[in-house]
């Protein structure tokens, strides 16, 4: 089981393990390091694919492991003088259009469905089960094996952009479009 081994309620998604197709290749979601101090000690030395310079806002792909640029930042996008930005871009031929990211600076997940984009809840958590969104608090996060079950859930039942309409249907303040 790995990382998502052990810990964590959740009702039937902690009951229920969540398995890939014959065949499907694990999500980089299901080997994630277990603490968030870990996955950035890993992340620290590695370049942006995009560009090849470490990311000044990193964001992982949660299907395949790429590391990107997230936003408006990265230097391939600026001289390529504006459209679509890297998890954009990263979403149509990794995921068909809709992806999960892990945005590390943050310590969010964004769902991106084609040009639209969305936040959703952290899969680090602190010791109280608490988000640290922004990382202001400084407390130690670990990851948590009910938000892991629940976004691969989301992710096979192909829940991705009707999550994201949801998101930006209730949110008071929209993600510009091809924003990330």
């Amino acid at each position: 089981d790995g990382v998502l081994g052990g810990a964590g309620g959740g009702g039937a998604l902690a009951r229920a393990p969540l398995r890939a197709p014959l065949g499907a290749p694990p999500l980089q979601l299901e080997r994630m390091p277990p603490s968030f101090s870990l996955l950035t000690a890993a992340l620290h030395s590695r370049r942006a694919r995009c560009c090849g310079t470490p990311p000044l806002e990193p964001a992982l792909c949660l299907l395949c492991g790429t590391l990107l640029c997230a936003g408006p930042k990265c230097k391939r996008a600026a001289s390529r003088g504006g459209g679509p930005a890297e998890c954009t871009l990263h979403a149509a031929a990794c995921g068909g259009g809709a992806c999960l990211f892990f945005l590390v600076h943050q310590g969010v997940v964004l769902l991106v469905d084609g040009g639209r984009a969305a936040y959703h809840g952290s899969i680090y958590l602190d010791a109280h089960g608490e988000e640290d969104r922004g990382l202001r608090r400084g407390k130690p996060l670990y990851l948590n094996a009910a938000r892991i079950a629940e976004l691969a859930a989301l992710w096979r039942a192909h829940g991705v952009p009707l999550e994201v309409a949801r998101a930006r249907a209730s949110a008071s303040t929209l993600i510009p479009l091809e924003y990330f």
